[in-house]
């Protein structure tokens, strides 16, 4: 019988069991950072360096030359003025079969479409304030005009990084930002509204990246399963391969529980996934002895409080949520 899989920080076991694995946008309570939050963290940075290149790029492109694009200032309330035209957590919604070629559909998301809408409108807008004129393509100048773009574009690749700080206050810089942000905005909202699975091909291939990611120990993850047919209109997992989610809410006496994963080697095994494999318990009888430091304390079966999850905090309670 085919399952499907969530992995889980130790933290989380009391409010899953007592509530079973819920979207965020239904839970009366938010829990931990997850995976899908650690993710954007530490990509953010990086994310926007990478953009305020390519916005460079787009511009030098168009023939405005290099150096005037960076020594160009400007305020910023046209960027901030900027708004989606349409809603961007939108996803295109395909049912989840197992062996799907997931990456056949590619991203399905109206965010990323709708940003380069953002970078054309700053063109039109600062276009013929910008110092200079764009660099002259006629026909004649062409071969000329192309050698020169290709100067330009070297420079912006020599750009380093660790320079961020001076270009912060850039328009460019800040149109990165704007983006960043509107896109995480989508994908909050995206991930807010699911709960998400991996296949048993996909615990296989990304465990140890999810334990890395939750910024914990195989130690202090446990995996759950479920049954495939009790997954109400399963849909694919657009960001992850070997994934699945639903928007609708599992509930504790569907799951099955596993602690300890002793090794990531165990998590390639075939035998584990097996119906009849020992190891597994319903969800409900689920406990956990979690030895600390200095003494070990008792995640025991019925507690009700509220702790937190794995995409956003926004209150102290812990609980696995976005990304698994």
């Amino acid at each position: 019988m085919p399952y499907l899989y969530h992995i889980s920080k130790v933290e989380n076991l009391e409010l899953i069991k007592e509530n079973g694995l819920v979207p965020k946008i239904l839970r009366k309570t938010t829990g931990a950072d997850g995976v899908t939050k650690e993710t954007r963290r530490n990509k953010e940075s990086k994310d926007i360096w990478t953009a305020f290149k390519a916005h460079l790029k787009y511009f030098v492109n168009e023939g405005y030359p290099f150096q005037d694009l960076l020594e160009f200032q400007t305020d910023s309330h046209f960027i901030d003025s900027l708004h989606w035209r349409q809603n961007h957590g939108m996803v295109l919604e395909i049912e989840f079969q197992f062996g799907i070629d997931q990456m056949r559909f590619g991203s399905t998301s109206l965010a990323s479409t709708d940003a380069s809408v953002f970078r054309t409108e700053c063109l039109a807008h600062f276009g013929n304030a910008l110092k200079g004129n764009p660099i002259e393509q006629t026909k004649v100048d062409k071969i000329k005009a192309h050698n020169v773009v290709s100067q330009e574009l070297k420079k912006i690749e020599k750009l380093n990084q660790s320079d961020t700080s001076k270009y912060q206050n850039h328009f460019l810089f800040k149109l990165a930002v704007k983006i960043r942000q509107t896109i995480e905005d989508s994908e909050e909202q995206i991930t807010s509204e699911r709960v998400y699975f991996l296949t048993e091909k996909g615990v296989k291939e990304h465990f140890e990246k999810y334990v890395k990611l939750l910024r914990t120990t195989i130690d202090r993850v446990f995996l759950l399963r479920v049954k495939f047919e009790d997954v109400p209109k399963p849909k694919l997992d657009h960001a992850q391969e070997d994934a699945a989610t639903t928007k609708t809410p599992i509930q504790a006496d569907k799951l099955y529980f596993r602690y300890p994963v002793l090794s990531y080697q165990q998590v390639k095994e075939p035998d584990i996934y097996k119906d009849d494999a020992a190891g597994w318990v319903p969800l409900t009888e689920a406990a956990i002895s979690v030895a600390s430091s200095s003494a070990s304390s008792e995640i025991a079966a019925a507690s009700s409080s509220a702790p937190s999850h794995t995409h956003v905090a926004s209150s102290s309670t812990p609980y696995n949520e976005g990304h698994l």
